[in-house]
């Protein structure tokens, strides 16, 4: 990850509100507007944060059908602006945009380190994130909300552990500093908030703690994590991309969340495969994991969504099961043919 990107400062907006305080007329569109500096200064003077929607709406499948479900819901468009600037930086195919508009997206999808679509970041007023998300996974429009009350939630508790930071020193200190970047997640920490990082370092390294440890090891997992992404955007077939994905899962650095969600885009590449089941024993071994996390509350609605029908037929097979065991005496043995089927099928998974 880019030095800059990593030494992300407070500063960042109020240089952007300068840029483009000056820039041409900026289209919106209900309550979105496409301006990010003026959605700076209103976020700043209403006491809202930013929700930027990266998005490309006229060519991504499920950027197309977040916007038709989530974002032009009655739900929505009633709750969200209460709360948030929202604010679309859209990277069209085929719409007309600006230069001066195109320049900023492109500006912003760099300085976000965006790069999947669509991708949700929820900010606070001078511009710095708490919260991301990339891809959709089928929510309803009030579920989806939750998720972004809760998030705004965690910005609150992120404030005061930092506030409280402020006020102690030694491993006093550092643990709060580790509880406020626990709002954020560790791939935001390494990214945009480097100085309370490095202060959480210095303040662990006062007392007994191993918390300058943990996070001096973090950055070696964020390089690992995004070797991982940079090779699976070279993968031609679903079979290159999965070799990618079980060489990381061997791998020591990808523990915990970043494991997680090894485990979801192997299950990805394994439903795009046809396999579905595998792919649904991998989102349970995900959730395991960490079932309180994002993904782990994500991975709820990729099943709920895309495998309703796996349970429908589990609960038609256990009751096919009960009429074999009461037909056993007459020498009907189709659900043992079944469960050997199964068992070579999960050893050859497993090859």
């Amino acid at each position: 990850m880019p030095l800059a990107l990593r030494r992300f400062r407070l500063g960042f907006a109020a240089c952007l509100a300068m840029a483009f305080s000056a820039g041409p007329a900026w289209a919106a569109e209900g309550p979105w507007t496409t301006d990010f500096a003026a959605a700076v200064q209103e976020a700043e003077s209403e006491g809202k944060d930013l929700l930027l929607d990266f998005t490309g709406s006229d060519w991504c499948g499920p950027c197309i059908q977040l916007d038709e479900t989530v974002f032009q819901s009655d739900a929505f468009l009633a709750a969200a602006p209460e709360s948030f600037v929202l604010v679309k930086l859209d990277f069209p195919s085929s719409k007309p945009q600006t230069p001066e508009v195109k320049a900023q997206n492109e500006r912003l999808q760099g300085e976000y380190d965006v790069s999947g679509y669509p991708t949700i970041i929820l900010a606070d007023a001078q511009g710095r994130p708490y919260f991301r998300d990339v891809g959709y996974g089928g929510q309803e429009a009030e579920a989806y909300l939750t998720r972004l009350t809760e998030a705004a939630e965690s910005r609150a508790e992120r404030d005061a552990a930092l506030a409280e930071a402020a006020t102690l020193e030694g491993v006093a200190k550092a643990e709060a500093l580790h509880t406020a970047l626990s709002f954020v997640g560790d791939e935001l920490a390494l990214a945009f908030y480097m100085d309370e990082v490095e202060a959480l370092i210095e303040a662990a390294k006062q007392g007994e703690s191993d918390l300058d440890e943990q996070w001096t090891a973090k950055p070696l997992a964020a390089h690992a994590r995004a070797q991982v992404e940079e090779d699976l955007r070279s993968a031609r077939t679903p079979e290159d991309a999965l070799e990618i994905v079980e060489a990381a899962l061997e791998g020591p650095l990808l523990q915990g969340e970043a494991r997680q969600e090894l485990l979801m885009v192997k299950s990805n590449v394994l439903f795009s495969m046809g396999d579905k089941t595998a792919a649904k024993a991998l989102l349970l071994e995900a959730r395991a994991l960490a079932p309180e996390s994002e993904n782990g509350q994500m991975v709820m609605q990729i099943l709920e969504t895309y495998f309703a029908d796996e349970d429908e037929s589990a609960d038609h097979d256990h009751g096919d099961h009960e009429h074999g065991e009461e037909d056993h005496e007459h020498g009907e043995e189709d659900h043992d043919h079944g469960g050997h089927d199964h068992h070579d099928h999960e050893g050859h998974d497993h090859d």
